[in-house]
């Protein structure tokens, strides 16, 4: 009967493959409660809990508490919660429970120690510090409870906890919290530049998550793990720990992306590491696939760090990937929120810089100058060592502005400062690169090339690609190709330095801004826009000059400021970059 009246397409959708549940069709159901909520409203307390009931018996956790928070059913609510809300924060539902939380009455939640700390501990999952601090203050002026004051104090000790003053010791062994304790300080000890701590913490997070359950924990514990692993440049390693993060979960890459497996959302992280990976390695249709999916998850899991984190990735794959407007939009969408939480792993003046970086590389350069213009950086500032996501982007502002000894100068030091890691998020090799192009583009040839061979040799055996791509291109480009005529390197970095090259070709230049910010592909004359034109057809230099009656010295001459303006050096990637800029 069912089965036909589904086919019969009468309001019924089957809900399995086997068609064993089915449920109204949305609207249908929606004027069913309609006309209930009309007819007989003095049943509708009854029916909510007795659908309550049925979804308990079916473990239909979710289901049951809309069912008694609609009935306003507080203390039965309140009882599954205290019963399931653990569970549901080991499956990484740390989102829904907070939404319950948040809907019960306050004389209600304080009845019940228990939930009270679920909530600090759920808050403390998220990441959300504003939240956690105000909850946590909330708690300390209005209960007198011994058990829940020692409790806020351990979490204040482990939110503070600092690679100077804090330590493993803050974590208590063998409790229920000791995987989110022991990530949580991870994080913390990741913000003050102690990867070293930090990949050492979240290692025994995942062994204890693992033991206890825990297995939300687990995963984000494990995600530092992988991005540690990016930022020393070890690709081979993130990707492989990143497969076996999943494992955690039951699942892998190819399953979650094929839409066969539903992951833990807290396997988001581990999403957007992968995205990162691919990215480096320009596998940027693969990255995108990976980078939205860490976008859904890590929406569904409400850590507000990592939701941050994954919009610039992304941003930059889509702007690499020739979708401009949507990697801006994207890129404002993740500063704004951001800008509503404390986020202890990204200080705004982060934030910002990445933001600019995204400016200056997907055709907003004139922001990313203003951008440097406003961030207080200064070529004697003793912290640039310090400052280093500000600063490396401000080097690459300075090479595109052409001040190229100024570049050298903040890079160089950048370089020194970082011995196995470059920024908080980003590796030694762009850091070296960029600085090799400053050297180049000063004409100090001999100092580039040992720069660009350490580089060379870093990213060879992790397959990096996209920073050669990315960082100051018209100078990058020319240095490799003096590179491949100067040096008689290893037959493998010659064979990466080739594929580096032909890479190089199929990407447009990036725009030069000048100082005050205007892009000198505005400048071309109309002249130049109609060789340009004419080049794009294919024309030779003297058919050029037959077809506009001028001379053919004339067109090189053009051709040559052409070049300039766009910051290329071949006919091809002069009529590339120009319809990247729309100009053809």
């Amino acid at each position: 009967m069912l089965a036909r009246i589904e086919r019969a397409n009468l309001f019924l959708i089957a809900l399995d493959q086997h068609q064993g549940w089915y449920r109204y069709h949305h609207l249908f159901s929606q004027a069913l409660r309609r006309m209930l909520e009309q007819l007989h409203p003095e049943e509708l307390p009854a029916l909510h809990r007795r659908a309550a009931g049925w979804y308990l018996e079916q473990q239909a956790i979710g289901a049951a508490l809309r069912h008694l928070v609609a009935g306003q059913f507080w203390i039965e609510a309140a009882q599954v919660l205290e019963q399931h809300a653990l569970p549901m924060l080991q499956q990484g539902d740390i989102e829904r429970v907070l939404r319950w939380l948040r809907q019960l009455p306050q004389e209600v939640l304080h009845a019940r120690p228990v939930l009270l700390l679920i909530k600090a501990r759920a808050l403390l999952l998220t990441g959300e510090l504003n939240a956690l601090e105000a909850w946590l203050e909330h708690l300390e002026s209005t209960s007198s409870s011994q058990p829940i004051l020692e409790e806020v104090a351990t979490i204040r000790a482990i939110v503070s906890a600092s690679a100077a003053g804090g330590g493993s010791a803050s974590v208590r062994e063998s409790t229920v919290w000791e995987s989110l304790d022991a990530f949580t300080l991870s994080i913390r000890y990741w913000s003050n530049d102690d990867t070293q701590e930090s990949y050492d913490v979240a290692a025994r997070a995942v062994q204890v998550g693992q033991a206890a359950g825990l297995r939300s924990a687990s995963l984000l514990a494990a995600s530092n793990m992988i991005c540690i692993h990016i930022i020393r440049g070890e690709l081979r390693t993130a990707l492989r720990i990143a497969h076996e993060g999943l494992a955690l979960d039951h699942t892998t890459e190819a399953a979650v992306l094929a839409g066969s497996h539903q992951p833990n959302p807290a396997a988001g992280p581990i999403f957007m590491a992968l995205g990162v990976i691919y990215y480096e390695r320009n596998r940027l249709e693969l990255s995108h696939r990976c980078l939205e999916k860490a976008l859904e998850l890590d929406v569904q899991l409400g850590r507000v760090d990592y939701l941050f984190a994954v919009h610039p990735f992304l941003a930059r794959t889509l702007g690499a990937r020739g979708q401009r407007r949507e990697a801006h939009a994207l890129m404002q969408a993740g500063v704004n929120r951001a800008r509503e939480c404390r986020i202890a792993f990204w200080p705004e003046a982060d934030m910002l810089a990445y933001q600019a970086w995204i400016w200056l590389h997907y055709g907003e350069p004139a922001l990313a100058a203003q951008w440097a213009q406003t961030a207080d950086l200064r070529m004697d500032d003793p912290q640039i060592a310090q400052r280093k996501m500000e600063y490396w982007v401000y080097g690459e502002v300075l090479l595109a502005q052409g001040k190229y000894e100024q570049a050298g100068h903040i890079l160089s030091q950048l370089v020194q400062s970082a011995t196995q890691i470059g920024t908080r998020a980003e590796p030694l090799i762009k850091l070296l690169i960029a600085y090799a192009s400053a050297l180049f583009a000063q004409g100090q040839r001999k100092a580039a090339l040992p720069v660009l061979e350490r580089a060379l040799d870093l990213g060879q055996p992790e397959g990096y690609i996209r920073p050669f791509l990315d960082i100051a291109p018209r100078h990058t480009r020319a240095l490799l190709e003096c590179y491949r005529q100067k040096t008689r390197a290893e037959a493998h970095i010659e064979a990466y330095v080739q594929q580096l090259l032909a890479e190089s070709e199929l990407v447009p230049l990036s725009t030069v801004v000048t100082a005050g910010g205007a892009t000198p592909a505005s400048t071309l004359s109309r002249r130049e826009l109609e060789i340009l034109q004419l080049v794009e057809r294919g024309l030779s230099n003297p058919e050029i000059a037959h077809k506009l009656v001028i001379d053919a010295n004339t067109v090189k001459s053009h051709l040559h400021h052409i070049y300039q303006r766009l910051g290329v050096t071949t006919r091809h990637q002069a009529v590339m970059h120009a319809k990247m800029l729309q100009l053809l």
